[in-house]
């Protein structure tokens, strides 16, 4: 098993996750699906997985949505696999392609497609359109969906009102049809909808979320990665790994390995520890954190980043967690409003931080903690 440190796992680098893959499947056998997960969590590499294993009948088409600003670019995009040679899909797309070829408004020079006016509702309903007349699945893999909302929002309120509006009508008409659509993305897809007063336009959605690897999954990971890649474990180095790293994310055990490459014989508990602290928390590798730390000025402006600020130092110190009605007590401590108007920031804040990847609730005791223990530490570090 190859290491892949900062791209999607493919292939042979892929860590197999069964039970997520098989939660998928089904969901998308029944509906529309929502798959939201923070960065460096491995859902674009599942979504891959999704699109290289489907069945020569039922074509999977991922879309990365990120550097997309309009409804038209993504529009393209959807139309772009038609013009495509893709062998494994012949027998479908050869069907479609001649009328898709016909569809008005269309420039289509040789693997691309360019709309040739603003309008991209038209092709994008005759699109669907024919894809509903047939038998076979088609599923669309949207990547990035809440990234293109916002930018769409951005540049044109109105353009991403009547966005939201048909792909939800398109999507209740094909209740039961052959046809599929699974929306992920790296921040939170409610909480962007609901500042746009648009929360309707996807409460549709058949809502699943990406766990952490289980305790066995992690400990196979590990061995593996060790094995392929010159790193010998010596008793009870895998179990401090797993305590360091806490919730085991596929990308954090890889960070890990990589950085014991270079240990000349067998990687000892002492050694975990200090690779963890010198070279994780600390060394230039991990972009990660650091990425997470720049981010928050980004996301937050204002009182609200103060208060994210507050929450997060917070729970550097309380190793343990809090409590939802902690951190509100923290907040209220803040307020220079009216309390209606600071639960509402707490609310809004603390649902970003959650959809963005900083914190995680334990299901076993609503505690709220970091969603790593590497980026805890890294911000206790920081913020000392």
């Amino acid at each position: 098993m190859d290491l892949s440190i900062g791209r999607p796992a493919t292939g042979a680098e892929f860590f197999p996750r069964p039970d997520v893959i098989a939660r998928l499947e089904r969901a998308l056998g029944r509906s529309h699906v929502s798959f939201m997960a923070p960065r460096r969590t491995g859902k674009t590499s599942v979504l891959m997985h999704l699109e290289a294993a489907a069945p020569e009948a039922e074509p999977r088409w991922r879309i990365n949505l990120e550097r997309f600003t309009s409804p038209s670019e993504w529009v393209e995009a959807m139309l772009v696999p038609f013009v495509q040679e893709r062998p494994r899909w012949r027998r479908l797309l050869g069907v479609l392609e001649a009328p898709l070829r016909r569809i008005e408004g269309l420039e289509i020079s040789g693997t691309k497609v360019k709309l040739k006016s603003s309008d991209w509702r038209r092709p994008a309903e005759e699109l669907l359109g024919l894809l509903r007349t047939t038998a076979t699945r088609a599923t669309f893999l949207l990547d990035e969906f809440p990234i293109l909302v916002a930018e769409v929002a951005r540049r044109d309120l109105a353009e991403c009102r009547a966005m939201l509006r048909w792909f939800r009508e398109w999507r209740q008409e094909m209740a039961g049809g052959p046809v599929r659509f699974l929306v992920t993305g790296s921040i939170g897809l409610d909480g962007v909808v609901r500042r746009l007063g648009l929360a309707d336009t996807v409460n549709d959605f058949e809502v699943l979320d990406l766990p952490p690897l289980g305790a066995a999954e992690a400990r196979a990971m590990l061995v593996k990665l060790g094995a392929d890649n010159g790193v010998a474990f010596a008793e009870g180095a895998i179990d401090a790994a797993l305590a360091q790293l806490g919730p085991p994310w596929p990308y954090f055990l890889q960070l890990l390995v990589a950085e014991l490459q270079d240990a000349t014989s067998p990687v000892d508990v002492a050694l975990v520890e200090r690779t963890y602290r010198e070279r994780l928390v600390a060394g230039p590798r991990n972009k990660y954190v650091e990425h997470m730390w720049d981010r928050l000025g980004l996301t937050f402006d204002g009182e609200a980043a103060r208060l994210a600020g507050v929450l997060l130092d917070a729970l550097c110190a309380r190793t343990d967690g809090l409590l939802t009605s902690e951190l509100r007590a923290l907040a209220g401590m803040r307020a220079r409003h009216d309390d209606q108007v600071a639960d509402a920031r707490f609310g809004h804040v603390l649902d970003v931080l959650r959809h963005d990847g900083y914190l995680v609730q334990r299901p076993q005791d609503a505690r709220w903690v970091f969603f790593s223990n590497l980026l805890r530490d890294y911000w206790s570090r920081r913020s000392a």
